[in-house]
């Protein structure tokens, strides 16, 4: 209204003159933009220089791989996450250790993936030039939406290692392990929904369960704040602007966003969610900060959170501290609840489908807790003062964890040697390769799989290899799913810690049975049918695989009907 105002009370010559201008403003603004693009469009790749890179077959002038990425996505469900399909292309290609792929004109840069387990080691470990490891790829910011884009996921160098330092301390084994009492309060709700399940016998997507249990965990372990959100009505704003957040970016384009999109519908929700998580986030921070200076006797001052711990010394909250912890808070509910949400069905399938691995489990549960399954009885055990006792002795629980981490890895990283670094790749065979200025990326789906260090099992699940000799005998380069080095997953060892108590907790009360794809199949009395040569494996009806939705998710949410078990 004050603009229409001020419009009406202009003389008329005032008009004239605004009139004038106006076209040559436009005009103004049409150059500098016109400028701006010739300025930062990228040259034209010349991938003459990259000759003697192994790749998948001769690069397209103008479509560079998409010819070979279409082919192999058409050799397959098309849903199936890109990891899955390079999988087959490596072994169709005899594993090369590495493969450059020019994803012209998705991307205007090639991608030079590695799968071998030797070369992708120099990518995450420190070197001379390089101390927290080859620096991330400007591209992981197209994820700062979901994961901050100050954030322990997207910084580098003095940055990222101040704080690192800050954040730390929330993830120490110790400290850890004083968070038990939190994850099993949260997993008392998940139990109840699963026996609500058990009575109404419907089918329903696992996913959301296990992401809403994690949610509810990572809440409280990284910000002192509870979520709520197993209960519906009760979810916290937290939670419901990141879900808000989420859904809009994965309806994101392939390829990302241009700035043609800046002001469609979508890219408007992103900013508007975006900036709504980043409020109530620094909100929090500040009433943490200010509890923690001041000594208040509310609860908040006892806090044993990842902020508040963050926060320890910081007699000054200021706008870059405030924005690195909003951030680094809102990648950890990004990694937090994904990735071990992910490892828990995955985990559940696994053992569904492969009844021996399932009763070993057993087996040991019962000799660490003793013969009462129902997870009561665990719960009370690990509520008392010898929880880090009890959980040490589960050695094949362990095993299946990281199994299913090697079959199912939810996701990798992206790194780039800036240019004129001189930074080399050796390869097994001893040639060397200059990687400036190249987008690098380790591909833990199929490193973990490799024939050289898995054999013949490479694609089985076989939780007994990780122990005694044999699992001595595997590199530990070979097993990367929360990546290595300094820059390895912060969160790793917490959700290692949530899976193992939830699966110790339900894993002999509970059978999650899968319905739909990758269903198991049984004969006309009812009995299961075990593949030939698969390590005890079932029949099932088709193959569970992944898709990408930002990370490697399973395809249809892990559809299942859950029993208490014996009552097949």
């Amino acid at each position: 209204m004050a603009l229409y105002d001020l419009v009406t009370s202009m003389n008329v010559e005032k008009l004239g003159a605004l009139s004038r201008w106006k076209p040559l403003a436009f005009a103004a603004i049409l150059l500098a933009v016109a400028y701006y693009l010739r300025k930062t469009k990228s040259k034209p790749l010349d991938l003459k220089q990259y000759s003697h890179f192994p790749q998948p077959e001769p690069a397209d002038p103008v479509r560079g791989h998409w010819p070979w990425i279409e082919k192999a996505a058409a050799a397959g469900d098309p849903r199936r996450a890109f990891d899955e399909m390079l999988y087959e292309q490596a072994e169709r290609l005899n594993f090369p250790p590495v493969l450059l792929v020019d994803w012209r004109p998705i991307e205007k840069f090639p991608i030079l993936f590695i799968l071998d387990n030797g070369v992708a080691e120099q990518v995450t470990k420190p070197s001379k030039v390089f101390r927290t490891s080859m620096p991330k790829h400007p591209a992981i910011q197209q994820l700062a939406p979901l994961v901050g884009a100050r954030s322990l996921v997207t910084t580098d160098g003095d940055e990222w290692n101040a704080l690192y330092k800050r954040i730390r301390p929330g993830f120490q084994p110790n400290h850890l392990l004083s968070l038990v009492n939190v994850i099993l309060d949260k997993l008392e709700t998940f139990i109840e929904l699963m026996e609500e399940k058990v009575t109404s016998g419907e089918t329903f997507c696992l996913g959301s369960y296990t992401t809403n249990l994690v949610f509810d965990i990572i809440g409280i372990v990284t910000f002192d704040m509870d979520l709520n959100a197993q209960i519906d009505g009760k979810q916290s704003d937290v939670l419901l602007t990141y879900r808000a957040l989420s859904q809009a970016f994965n309806k994101r384009p392939f390829g990302g966003v241009g700035w043609r999109d800046y002001f469609t519908a979508n890219e408007r929700e992103i900013r508007y969610q975006d900036k709504k998580l980043d409020r109530i986030l620094k909100a929090e921070i500040k009433e943490q900060h200010k509890t923690l200076i001041t000594g208040g006797a509310n609860t908040k001052s006892k806090s044993r959170s990842v902020a508040t711990l963050s926060l320890h010394g910081i007699e000054r909250l200021t706008p870059q501290i405030l924005q690195q912890t909003s951030d680094t808070l809102r990648g950890f509910l990004f990694a937090g609840h994904d990735t071990t949400s992910i490892l828990l069905q995955w985990a559940f399938y696994e053992l569904h489908t492969h009844p021996s691995a399932a009763r070993t489990l057993a087996d040991e549960l019962t000799s660490v807790f003793g013969s009462a399954t129902h997870p009561s009885s665990i719960i009370a055990q690990l509520r008392g003062p010898e929880a880090g006792q009890l959980l040490a002795r589960l050695h094949f629980t362990d095993a299946v964890i990281k199994e299913t981490l090697r079959l199912h890895p939810p996701g990798t990283t992206a790194r780039v040697a800036p240019s004129h670094s001189n930074t080399t790749l050796t390869l097994p065979d001893g040639d060397t390769l200059c990687v400036d200025g190249l987008c690098v990326t380790p591909r833990a789906y199929i490193i973990q799989r490799h024939p050289n260090i898995f054999g013949l099992t490479r694609n089985s699940f076989v939780p007994s290899r990780w122990l005694g000799e044999e699992g001595k005998s595997i590199p530990e380069s070979a097993w990367r799913p929360y990546e290595r080095g300094p820059r390895r997953c912060t969160g790793s060892e917490l959700a290692n810690l949530e899976t193992k108590i939830i699966i110790a907790c339900v894993a002999r009360h509970f059978e999650f049975v899968k319905q739909g794809l990758g269903e198991v199949e049984r004969d006309e009395n009812g009995g299961v049918l075990f593949e030939e040569g698969e390590g005890g494996k079932v029949k099932t009806k088709g193959t569970m695989f992944s898709t990408h939705q930002v990370t490697a998710k399973p395809v249809d949410g892990m559809e299942i009907k859950v029993q208490i078990k014996g009552d097949q």
